[in-house]
């Protein structure tokens, strides 16, 4: 069952911080557009022309099957206008970067002309985190392409992982371009279901912003993240991976998820400073936070949540264990 996109698009957008959080070192670049047409006398934006400190030398446009294969884009014939159109409004100013606050307006329109016959997406830019997702897909791949602002320096790095939300098993596909004085680009494409089938197809070359999935005939959703941290600093593949799980948590019917309590005394004694202050005690070698968002795990199903703490509430921990401080 496909999620509900319209819940999701909402979920991301109230949960934007718990989801940003997930970003360690991270850099909050814009969404400058690259290229915009105008239709019936609205504009449409596509691609990225800068994000800050030259991440981006126009990229980030964003192809499927239906509109341009990669086979043709990354034999020369790109359109540009011919990408997959924002359904958000982009930063439009001139000083490019420190972007903290977008106007997460993302709108879900129908993806027909993009993504097949009676499906929906919606672009969205949160804190330092660009997203799309798309339901009741029928497309065989998907790509991101471009150039980045490096000039073919730096490092590239692709790793896979899976996961397991609201009993529902998703494949991430991560590919990170980093050098010592660019911002990082990190992009997690992420699909349900297991990695075999799955073809990851992309530049080794730094200043290349090429990334496609492939096979993904018969998966009907489809979700893209895109984020950037301080200069030589990739994304790893555990913050991939626990980006990826907090991000559909709240995309995957949010209101299915219980905000639960967790005890802060007596095992955990505040000390003074008020809400937020740092607790002495330790779970698992790290610090807990009086007030955070925690994943815990049911230790008799092993399901895991995202729960919500909250300064002063109880959990009664006899039925969860924390195992992982967020």
């Amino acid at each position: 069952m496909v999620v509900d996109i319209m819940a999701g698009l909402e979920g991301i957008k109230n949960k934007n911080q718990l989801i940003s959080i997930q970003i360690p070192s991270g850099y909050y670049f814009s969404d400058d557009p690259a290229d915009f047409t105008e239709v019936n006398g609205s504009n449409l934006y596509f691609g990225i022309s800068d994000g800050g400190n030259n991440i981006y030398n126009n990229g980030n446009y964003l192809n499927t099957n239906i509109t341009q294969s990669y086979a043709d884009i990354t034999s020369g014939n790109f359109l540009p206008t011919s990408s997959i159109p924002l359904t958000h409004t982009p930063y439009l100013g001139q000083d490019y970067g420190n972007y903290l606050n977008p106007p997460m307006d993302g709108i879900v329109k129908t993806g027909d002309p993009y993504f097949g016959n009676l499906s929906q997406y919606f672009t969205m830019m949160l804190p330092n985190l660009f997203v799309l997702a798309a339901t009741n897909i029928k497309i065989e791949e998907f790509s991101i392409f471009g150039l980045t602002g490096n000039f073919g320096i730096g490092n590239v790095i692709s790793d896979s992982f899976e996961f397991v939300v609201n009993n529902k098993k998703y494949t991430g596909i991560l590919k990170t371009i980093s050098n010592e004085t660019n911002p990082s680009i990190n992009q997690i494409f992420i699909v349900p279901g297991e990695s075999p089938g799955l073809t990851h197809l992309y530049s080794n070359n730094p200043g290349r912003d090429h990334n496609c999935i492939q096979g993904l005939t018969g998966r009907d959703e489809l979700f893209v993240l895109v984020t950037s941290k301080i200069p030589s600093l990739p994304l790893s593949t555990m913050d991939a991976l626990l980006l990826s799980m907090q991000f559909m948590v709240y995309m995957d019917s949010p209101s299915a998820y219980q905000t639960y309590n967790y005890s802060l005394t007596p095992v955990f004694r505040p000390t003074e400073g008020g809400e937020g202050c740092l607790d002495t005690s330790v779970v698992n070698g790290k610090s807990l936070q009086r007030t955070g968002y925690y994943q815990i795990t049911d230790p008799v199903n092993q399901t895991v949540k995202i729960v919500a703490v909250k300064d002063g509430e109880s959990f009664n921990s006899s039925l969860e264990t924390v195992v992982n401080v967020l």
